[in-house]
């Protein structure tokens, strides 16, 4: 089901009030930051049934142009927009980031800050999303780094971080995410994990033990895989896409003993393979594209790389 609030002659947020017996997903598109609604809004928390929440912003106002008026009216729309702790999946697209999880997850709301904040909210309305099983964030402008607060999703499986160009750390909120399984982070320009050496095991070895799917997409700071994925043993499989600036694989590559695919796509920098990718015995599916420089040492009897890969099932060069 996917409603649209548009805040206009008393209807918006407070039609969806007592259709508490919704269940599947909802998505509420059209969400003003600026827009003063009821407290009670669209009355989340009593939608028990409800399985997955989409949330949807406009861009209608700058951040630094929120007066005290709007930011009191904005903590009123969160409480009415609190889900139910049953909630499986959730997706923000466009929010301070900081304030929406802070409400949805941690379960109150707080005041406009734009500055990322690593303290915890010492309201509680609702109990934390403790069912919530998969996030998507996507289009965070305020977004810097993932907050401490995500420490409440104790459930979480599945995560997605989209054009969060503001993003430059996974740290601190990753290494509370210890039955996290797929992580995707798709076009964030500043996201340097270079930068996080120093947490590599509170990061990769100790929290994400369980990750069996990575993706890494449009990331042009990646210039070397963080030494910390090394310990992710159980991977089964990893995609870099358009990873302008990434230079070359680890040696270590070899810890992967259960990676089955491997994709390398639009990495026009991507010099060589290394020798430790023969020691991938799981690999099945390898899929090299867009790689100027690689292409030509992965191909036929001639290429440098050749002796490599060649024993792979599922090989595909384009």
């Amino acid at each position: 089901m996917s409603f649209s609030s548009k805040h206009q002659g008393g209807g918006g947020l407070d039609e969806l009030r007592r259709l508490n017996n919704l269940r599947g997903r909802l998505a509420i598109e059209n969400l003003r930051i600026d827009a003063i609604v009821q407290p009670k809004g669209a009355n989340m928390k009593e939608k028990q049934h409800l399985q997955s929440l989409e949330l949807r912003w406009i861009e209608d106002v700058k951040l630094e142009e929120i007066t005290e008026a709007v930011a009191e009216g904005y903590e009123m729309q969160l409480e009415g927009l609190q889900p139910h702790p049953n909630l499986k999946d959730l997706g923000v697209c466009w929010k301070p980031f900081q304030q929406t999880i802070l409400s949805v997850s941690d379960g109150g709301a707080r005041p406009i800050n734009v500055q990322p904040s690593s303290s915890s909210s010492t309201s509680s309305y609702y109990p934390p999303l403790c069912k919530l099983m998969s996030l998507a964030i996507h289009s965070i402008h305020d977004l810097q780094f993932l907050p401490d607060e995500l420490k409440s999703l104790t459930s979480l499986k599945d995560m997605e971080i989209g054009n969060c160009q503001e993003l430059k750390s996974l740290y601190p909120g990753i290494q509370h995410l210890t039955l996290l399984q797929n992580l995707r982070i798709v076009n964030c320009k500043k996201l340097d994990m270079s930068a996080d050496e120093a947490h590599a095991i509170t990061m990769w070895q100790q929290p994400l033990k369980r990750l069996q799917t990575l993706f890494f997409v449009g990331l042009p700071q990646l210039v070397d895989l963080p030494s910390g994925l090394q310990h992710l043993t159980g991977l089964q499989t990893l995609r870099i896409a358009a990873c302008e600036n990434l230079e070359s694989l680890p040696r270590w590559i070899k810890s992967f003993t259960f990676l089955q695919r491997l994709d390398l796509e639009n990495c026009p920098k991507l010099a060589s393979l290394p020798e430790e990718i023969t020691s991938l015995t799981s690999l099945h599916t390898l899929m090299i594209g867009g790689c100027d420089t690689l292409k030509p040492r992965s191909e036929g009897e001639k290429g440098e790389d050749w002796p490599k890969i060649f024993n792979i099932p599922d090989l595909r060069i384009y």
